[in-house]
């Protein structure tokens, strides 16, 4: 992690190799998502992303790209990457702890998950390879106007009466994705079948959150070098997150039988 960061900083681009010939072409988008989920899959997928964006930002100033159709890819390959394996992102810790604490069940393996997690990873990436620049505006990012790109910050307003107040960003998906669990684990409980399938399906559902930028921290990461506006998140967004969502579901029951 840290030498890939370091190289990428300190060169602040892609090798022109990999990344452009002649133009962005839909093969190559996905050979630099690729790398980003794989890395996502064993490592905290919010470095990750900060590590790249200025690489990418680099990449489509120098090469006239809108960086409004690359943002978002590169968020969302980060999360789908980070479902493939048990410490991939932390929402998988905290379901399968509770399932270690509420059930007799001997919890997940590291990559009991990725047989959900790649195939979603997989629709992920050809999903925003393929429609991604036509469903994304063209923008440029608001940090175009500054001098170093590299440095920006990131502010939203909590209004003072809402249950996130005083919560980290974290917290208050946790609080949320924790409550979930207790009633999976119950429902399951009272119609006596396994658990797992909605186990599953809750770790999918807290880290695949592709429809705004609260939903995930990537997310919220590249809305300003990405110039998006909270509605822009919904255009790809909210498919991606129905057909994850129909996958998971297919998925799950088949490989964790109720």
């Amino acid at each position: 992690m840290v030498a890939l960061c370091i190289g990428l900083l300190a060169t602040n681009r892609f090798p022109a190799d990999v990344v452009m010939v002649g133009g962005l072409t839909l093969l190559l988008l996905a050979g630099v998502l690729t790398p980003v989920a794989a890395l996502s899959a064993f490592l905290n997928n919010t470095p990750v992303v900060a590590m790249f964006i200025p690489a990418v930002q680099d990449w489509a100033r120098r090469h006239n790209l809108a960086v409004s159709h690359l943002m978002l890819p590169l968020s969302y390959a980060a999360i789908a990457g980070g479902t493939c394996t048990l410490i991939g992102t932390s929402t998988n810790l905290v379901v399968n702890g509770l399932l270690l604490k509420e059930t007799e069940l001997s919890g997940l393996g590291f990559f009991d998950i990725a047989w959900v997690g790649i195939p979603t990873l997989i629709l992920t990436i050809a999903f925003t390879v393929l429609f991604g620049r036509r469903l994304l505006p063209e923008r440029q990012s608001v940090m175009s106007r500054m001098a170093d790109a590299r440095e920006y910050t990131v502010e939203m307003l909590v209004e003072a009466d809402s249950p996130l107040d005083g919560k980290s960003i974290r917290a208050g998906r946790f609080r949320t994705l924790y409550q979930a669990a207790i009633i999976a684990v119950a429902a399951a409980s009272r119609l006596d079948v396994s658990v797992m399938p909605f186990a599953i399906v809750i770790m999918k559902a807290a880290s695949a959150s592709f429809a705004t930028p609260l939903g995930y921290q990537t997310n919220l990461m590249v809305m300003g070098p990405g110039g998006y506006t909270f509605s822009d998140y919904f255009r790809l967004g909210i498919p991606l997150t129905v057909l994850t969502g129909v996958l998971t579901v297919l998925i799950a029951p088949l490989v964790w039988p109720f």
